[in-house]
């Protein structure tokens, strides 16, 4: 009779691979089953989707955008230049008709009433009003690429009717938005959320326009013409459990990039 373990055939040299692969997973997994009891995985806060702190949004998907309100005039919308230096803390300078505007290390001048600018013709230009002058959003777009080196997408801004409210009241809110892009532009939306607002104290989240909202789960696009300008209107209803005292209101529009809102400083009686 051959014995099995020493002849060559196939049928020997595979029994015997399958012995010893039997042999080694008897004698490591037991080794692996005791590792993991004595050192039990722990669960990453990343894993399970935590949400970024509030009112933080990463740089790099943020629309280039100014938190500046529009007037409107003869039923067109201009930014007033007031409004424009303060926000940059710049200084303009006014003879006759020729305007000229100074930063730290910058000088740019425009006329009132011109129909092109830096090469570029101009639907609403400069025109004055009583002590200030008004901007039209191609004269403004121009100015900040070529003060700032940015280019200008958007003119974003949260207004609300109040500073002070008592918790458990409503405060009715609109948020504006004006492309002045100078071409279509679309806005990409993972829901059917269009914006966050957000109450902070001392930088932590007390509250959010989004609680106990549902919106649908669908990813959508919304065209903006150039020039177009729209308005949303809501109703902050903050929850009477919030304690009085000092608070931040502040939001953003939730596309992709996110267009940033600017913030209010509120008191809760």
């Amino acid at each position: 009779m051959k014995k099995w373990f020493l002849t060559g055939s196939q049928a020997n040299r595979d029994f015997i691979l399958f012995f010893f692969l039997v042999l080694f997973l008897l004698l490591f997994f037991p080794i692996q089953a005791q590792s993991a009891a004595e050192n039990p995985a722990e669960f990453s806060s990343e894993s399970v989707g935590t949400r970024e702190p509030v009112g933080e949004i990463e740089e790099q998907k943020m629309e280039t955008t100014l938190n500046l309100i529009p007037l409107e005039k003869e039923a067109e919308l201009w930014i007033a230049l007031s409004d424009l230096l303060d926000y940059f803390n710049w200084q303009s300078h006014q003879a006759d008709s020729q305007i000229t505007i100074k930063t730290e290390d910058k000088d740019l001048s425009f006329g009132i009433s011109e129909k092109e600018f830096m090469g570029t013709s101009l639907q609403q230009g400069a025109q004055k009003l009583k002590e200030d002058i008004l901007l039209g959003p191609d004269l403004l777009r121009l100015i900040i690429e070529r003060l700032t080196g940015e280019r200008l997408h958007y003119l974003s801004w949260l207004e609300i009717e109040s500073q002070t409210a008592a918790a458990g009241e409503k405060i009715q809110a609109e948020i504006y938005l004006w492309n002045i892009s100078g071409y279509s532009r679309a806005l990409n939306f993972n829901s059917g959320q269009n914006y966050e607002i957000v109450l902070l104290r001392d930088g932590k989240e007390k509250w959010s326009i989004s609680e106990g909202r549902a919106y649908t789960m669908a990813l959508r696009e919304v065209e903006l013409e150039k020039g177009e300008y729209r308005v949303y209107q809501d109703n902050l209803r903050l929850p009477e459990e919030l304690a009085g005292g000092p608070y931040n209101l502040s939001g953003w529009m939730v596309s992709q990039p996110a267009i940033p809102l600017n913030s209010w400083d509120i008191n809760l009686n």
